[in-house]
């Protein structure tokens, strides 16, 4: 199914897009940086801090192929707007963890969010951008992912410079609404596939 979509549809389809993948680079890259003083302030090891870090690549990858079937059998509307839903709200829930095991926690529910939106975007490209836009599409999605990765850890210094490192989740607030909003108009709801 190719459903093409009207110029300003398409332009808020890859701005939502755009915004999911820009969230989980960062969010994967950020928080390299904020490791030792989630350490120092939870009062647990180097070693024991980075599963911080592991359990979201880990659960991302994962469940990134699951969220990809699932978001090209049920509609890949739904998953990228449950998935923005699902990485903003443990976005907030990391942020006002006090304890490992809850941020752990919030961490691992943050990477099901992460899947479900870095599987949504390629599938929303190849659906619903003609075949001469598919390029472009990629391309933001790589702009997206890359610019995320690159700012992360300057924008966690900078963070931590001024404020508590509950602020590196806390920034993903503002992005995750914006997305869930210009993902929620453009994106068909499409039928779930039959068997």
């Amino acid at each position: 199914m190719n459903d093409r979509l009207p110029r300003t549809a398409t332009a808020l389809m890859l701005t939502a897009v755009f915004i999911a993948t820009f969230v989980d680079g960062l969010d994967s890259s950020i928080i390299s940086i904020a490791l030792p003083f989630i350490a120092t302030d939870l009062s647990i090891d180097a070693a024991l801090a980075s599963w911080i870090s592991v359990i979201y690549m880990l659960v991302l990858a994962s469940a990134l192929i699951v969220f990809a079937r699932l978001a090209a059998d049920t509609g890949v509307r739904r998953i990228m707007i449950v998935g923005l839903a699902v990485f903003t709200a443990a976005s907030l829930l990391c942020s006002l963890s006090t304890t490992f095991p809850m941020l752990l926690a919030a961490r691992f529910v943050q990477g099901v969010g992460a899947a479900m939106i870095a599987a949504a975007g390629p599938i929303c490209c190849t659906q619903h951008l003609p075949a001469r836009s598919l390029g472009f599409g990629m391309a933001v999605i790589t702009v997206g992912s890359a610019m995320g990765f690159a700012f992360g850890p300057a924008l966690g210094g900078i963070i931590l410079g001024f404020a508590s490192w509950h602020w590196i989740f806390l920034i993903n607030l503002l992005p995750g609404i914006v997305g869930i909003a210009a993902a929620a108009v453009p994106i068909p709801r499409t039928l779930a596939r039959k068997p």
